[in-house]
């Protein structure tokens, strides 16, 4: 059967092909096919999707590459505000780094590091979701999530705080150490009463 215009596999194939041009640098046409990946998106799951969402911050990172700032920070919000309302983890994490680089770009300084906030927040949240036992989780949290931290470090240091620089790279090097803990089975909180160790362990 022939493929219609607004088939999902297109759709699939715009994103594709909208990666390939980004990888090669040509971010025009790796915005427009991801442009059209949103538009076929829309159509089919509707505007509040989270495929939608996706396309959204997936063409912020795009237009920060074009130099165009405001335009990222708008659609990374748009994008933010959805996985928000969904509870996306992972999409929280991509759509607020996002956003942190175009305010970083656009000289909010206070915003930028406000979104690298709530995208650490969202990747430690969501450490546990890897596969692949110790190896695998440890490696797709630091793989994946690691790119904010490392913001967090470097603008923090360029910024003269070298305090909250510091408390970035301990904080990833902690959650590390906690996920691998947490793999192994150890528990430090075993035997304090239930109620105050839940809440240790949100904190």
């Amino acid at each position: 059967e022939k493929l219609g215009a607004f088939h999902f596999v297109t759709a699939v194939a715009h994103d594709s092909l909208s990666r390939i041009y980004f990888d090669q640098e040509d971010f025009q046409k790796s915005l427009d096919h991801r442009e059209q990946y949103r538009s076929i998106q829309a159509k089919l799951f509707g505007n509040s999707s989270s495929l939608v969402a996706h396309a959204l911050y997936n063409k912020a990172y795009v237009l920060i590459e074009l130099g165009e700032f405001e335009k990222a920070e708008d659609l990374a919000s748009q994008s933010l505000a959805l996985f928000d309302q969904q509870n996306n983890l992972s999409g929280q994490y991509w759509a607020a780094s996002a956003r942190a680089q175009a305010r970083h770009a656009l000289g909010n300084s206070k915003g930028a590091l406000a979104d690298l906030e709530k995208a650490m927040r969202a990747a430690e949240q969501h450490r546990g979701s890897f596969g692949g036992g110790e190896h695998g989780q440890s490696a797709g949290f630091s793989h994946t999530y690691s790119q904010a931290y490392e913001l967090a470090i470097a603008w923090q240091a360029a910024a003269g705080n070298v305090d909250q620089a510091f408390a970035a790279m301990e904080r990833n090097r902690a959650r590390g150490l906690q996920n691998l803990m947490a793999v192994q089975g150890v528990d430090l909180l075993e035997g304090i009463d239930e109620e105050k160790a839940a809440a240790l362990r949100r904190s």
